[in-house]
């Protein structure tokens, strides 16, 4: 089996560090594969930080668009989680991932407004 490279999360970690934006990775072995020899790591990344995100992003088996080396995140921003099929939203690229973690800043800031 072909290992995943993960070019979209990698790309994703150089747009979040050009546009600012806090976050942390964590690599970890993807152990839910049905068979021994799907076993492949996993990338996450969590932001603003690994104790409280707002936002993560996760390629590894079993992710919507893993496959094709895509991004799935999960936000706890969304505005309407119905649309969001179960809960997350898959298949997606560095630079349509990027545009979710951009609400980052915003609702750090908006929380201090409060």
């Amino acid at each position: 089996m072909k290992r995943n490279t993960y070019p979209q999360m990698n790309k994703l970690i150089r747009l979040l560090t050009l546009n600012g934006i806090p976050f942390e990775v964590l690599a970890f072995p993807a152990f839910s594969a049905p068979r021994e020899e799907d076993v492949d790591f996993g990338l996450q990344i969590f932001s603003p930080s690994l104790e409280k995100p707002m936002i993560d992003a996760v390629c590894h088996w079993g992710t919507y668009g893993y496959e094709k080396g895509l991004i799935e995140i999960q936000s706890a921003l969304i505005q309407n989680p119905d649309e969001w099929e179960d809960g997350v939203r898959g298949w997606l690229t560095a630079e349509e991932a990027l545009e979710y973690f951009k609400e980052v800043p915003k609702a750090q800031v908006a929380k201090y407004l409060v």
